[in-house]
């Protein structure tokens, strides 16, 4: 069971180098946590689009429990 926790720890340093060096090879720094999600446009895309997802929901979508509802946009359409 040593044999097999060793192997994995090298395996687990070997990885982390790579994963610093291809890194660096790529422009990034080797402790840059910094993620496109985090970017501030891409944060207000997100939330424009969650904002027309419930504009959506608000005015095009029908509640199926609600049985008054139909009576409503019958009215609405006469």
């Amino acid at each position: 069971m040593e044999g097999a926790r060793e192997r994995w720890e090298f395996a687990a340093r070997m990885m982390a180098a790579a994963t610093i060096s291809f890194k660096v090879t790529g422009g990034t720094s080797a402790g840059s946590s910094f993620h496109k999600e985090l970017e501030s446009q891409r944060i207000e895309r997100d939330e424009n689009g969650m904002h027309n997802i419930i504009q959506c929901i608000d005015t095009k979508l029908v509640n199926p429990f609600d049985i008054g509802q139909y009576e409503r946009r019958k009215d609405a359409t006469d």
